[in-house]
């Protein structure tokens, strides 16, 4: 089991961690905002028996309905 706890990390490392870890979280949006895009530019969302891009990210991607429409 995973555990996300950073009791053990001193006040600088806390500090390193979290923007280490809003830098990454910045470049994976921009990544999967970027395959959304393309993916809804190829129109690959009919190959998946989905009538839209909007489906696929429900059904397929397990976003919710509200982040579905934000990332489209």
């Amino acid at each position: 089991m995973t555990s996300w706890s950073l009791r053990h990390l001193s006040d600088d490392a806390v500090s390193l961690e979290l923007a280490a870890a809003s830098a990454a979280d910045a470049r994976s949006t921009a990544a999967h905002l970027a395959g959304i895009a393309e993916f809804d530019r190829r129109k690959l969302f009919l190959a998946a028996a989905c009538s839209s891009m909007y489906r696929y990210c429900v059904e397929r991607l397990h976003l919710s309905d509200d982040v579905a429409v934000q990332r489209i």
